[in-house]
């Protein structure tokens, strides 16, 4: 299960990679239209992560369900997460 859902997060972010490369292209005449596609699609370091982000309390104690990540510093150029529920 766990492998199945890694492969979905990889596929995901072929996906939106792409998305994000036509875009670039569009502003960009010099730019790659398959840059980032490429190179998620062959590199062997993706990452799947199964994380657990306490949900952001504000001052008052109340909890913001929109912000269930946090503030955080990623390593990668996309990232894909999966929520609690697959903990």
């Amino acid at each position: 299960a766990a492998k199945n859902l890694g492969k979905i997060m990889h596929e995901c972010c072929i996906d939106l990679a792409g998305h994000i490369d036509k875009y670039a292209s569009s502003k960009i005449a010099s730019y790659d239209p398959k840059l980032m596609e490429d190179a998620m699609r062959i590199t062997d370091k993706a990452k799947g992560r199964l994380l657990y982000y306490f949900p952001f309390v504000d001052t008052e104690g109340k909890s913001n369900s929109e912000s269930w990540i946090g503030w955080h510093n990623d390593s990668g150029f996309l990232t894909a997460l999966a929520g609690d529920i697959y903990v």
